[in-house]
């Protein structure tokens, strides 16, 4: 596979699945009273979290399964079931539970210090990023796929970092028709990657 092409697909992916334009409007709601350089520091603590979460599991996450017993291609499968789960949620425009339910949303409004949990975590580097990275990093077929793919990890930080940034005019300018929209087209692209690795885990299976 080409190299540039591989980093173009993993970042979208990872940018699918991390989805931090759909974090935004929870973004808003569990920081009401910070200012705008507040606000801007715990995009950045926040984006720094996702990246040392995210490469931690691409670079470690294989040693977990091996630990369990768990195959790399039951791995795949299950990963791909979830992320066609949080596919499903987002054609339909709602935040799945399986990234941030009810009560962790509570949680962050009592917290002084929510970049880490609960934006950081399970909002933006939930289950399904996690099993991603994980699936992704055991598919790589050569090394040069790893280094790539802490890239991409790094990519969808700094993203993540202008998002969260941005929060407030991008809550704006898009509004509630402009971010269903987008989420819908991040549910599509989601469930796509979801069903290639159920289906990529299945083949290697029947090996």
């Amino acid at each position: 596979m080409d190299p540039f092409a591989y980093l173009i697909t993993t970042v979208i992916s990872l940018f699918a699945v991390i989805d931090p334009l759909g974090a935004v409007p929870i973004f808003l709601m569990i920081t009401p009273d910070k200012t705008p350089r507040a606000r801007a520091a715990i995009a950045l603590k926040s984006a720094l979290a996702v990246f040392l979460i995210l490469s931690l599991f691409a670079l470690f996450g294989h040693l977990v399964l091996a630990y369990f017993g768990i195959t790399p291609q039951a791995f795949e499968i299950a990963g791909g079931l979830i992320l066609i789960k949080l596919a499903y949620d987002l054609l339909w425009a709602r935040l799945p539970e399986i990234r941030f339910t009810a009560r962790e949303e509570e949680e962050g409004l009592l917290r002084t210090d929510v970049s880490v949990i609960p934006l950081a975590m399970p909002l933006l580097s939930g289950p399904g990023a996690i099993a991603t990275v994980v699936v992704l990093s055991h598919t790589a077929e050569r090394l040069w796929m790893n280094y790539f793919l802490v890239g991409a990890i790094f990519v969808n930080s700094l993203l993540v970092l202008l998002v969260l940034s941005l929060a407030t005019p991008l809550s704006r300018l898009l509004k509630e028709t402009g971010a269903a929209l987008l989420t819908r087209i991040m549910g599509l692209i989601l469930m796509a990657v979801g069903v290639q690795f159920v289906i990529s885990g299945i083949g290697k299976m029947l090996e």
